[in-house]
This record gives structure tokens, sequence and C-alpha cells, in this order.
């Protein structure tokens, strides 16, 4: 039986409605209007924000960052294990499609506020080079790695000129 037509749609950012293949009605914050994002019938790169696209056999689909308002990344992780963008905050622990990747707390800034915090995959490697506090900004270093009980945070500044770091208390 074929899936029935679309009725995703709303108001006000409050969206509501069907989708096809199991997608999910939902804002386009660009836009500001709904539509269907995800669906069984993608690919799994390409079903996010929701992540329940295709994967080869032995694999599921899952997020591979959190969410946040401009969306995630979605990647295929073996059957049984939990994708680390969908693994317990500030835990993490989750499996990354990239093995060379690991599965770290993070934290994101925009220029006024906190942007998003969740489980990301990330190359392995400091958040932040040449920190001698943990309060302090530093250049953003090639992962995410800080010591226990603290997690990356990394910005822009508002010209997206400088990328800063820095270790925190969740």
């Amino acid at each position: 039986m074929p899936d029935p037509p679309a009725t995703c749609g709303g108001v006000n950012g409050h969206c509501g409605g069907t989708c096809p293949h199991d997608g999910q009605c939902l804002v386009n914050v660009i836009s500001n209007l709904c539509r269907c994002f995800g669906g069984t019938n993608l690919a799994c790169g390409d079903s996010a924000p929701v992540c329940n696209g295709q994967c080869p056999a032995g694999m599921h689909c899952g997020g591979i960052d959190f969410p946040t308002p401009l969306g995630r990344n979605c990647g295929c992780v073996p059957d049984g294990a939990v994708a680390c963008g969908d693994a317990t905050f500030p835990t993490c622990g989750g499996a990354c499609p990239d093995t060379e990747k690991v599965c770290r707390p993070v934290s994101r800034r925009a220029p006024l506020a906190v942007f998003g915090i969740g489980c990301e995959c990330s190359a392995p490697g400091a958040c932040a080079v040449g920190a001698d506090e943990p309060s302090d900004l530093q250049e953003c270093g090639g992962g995410a790695d800080c010591p226990a009980d603290l997690i990356c945070e990394t910005g822009q500044d508002p010209f997206a000129t400088l990328c800063a770091a820095r270790c925190v208390a969740p």
C-alpha cells in the first residue's frame, strides 16, 4: 500500500500533519515554513535531521551530532549500538560511523548564546590549543577532549573569522 500524501503544514513554527515514508513534519528554520524531513526512502546521510534513512545490512541510521536549530548530520552505525548524537549527554560514548572519530560531549556557542549542547563525533585531540585556564578562550584544537568533568565548548566570533574553544563545566 502506498504512503498517504503529505499533509505537512502549520503556522508560526508549529507544524503538524503526515509525511510519506515515515518522514517528520518540522519547521525549516531558514524559511520558517513546515516541510517533510527524513524518510525511510532516503540514504541515511540524506535523512537529516530525523536520521531514519537506509543503511547497509547490519547497520542503522543515527545522529552523529546533536540536533541544533540548523539541523544535524546522520550516519550509519552498527546495529545494537547507540549513535553518538543520540547518546545520553554528558556521558556520551555512542558509536561514530567513522571509526577514527570518538563520541564526546560538546557545547556550541553562537555569538551571543549557547547554540546547543550534546554528544558529537570528533577527531581525538585537545579541545583548545594553549589553554592555561579552563575559562580562557583559546584557539580551537583538533578534537573535543577535555579534562574529566569538563566538556569542550566552541564557537565563532560574530564575523566568523576566529574559532574559539575552552573546556567548561556542563
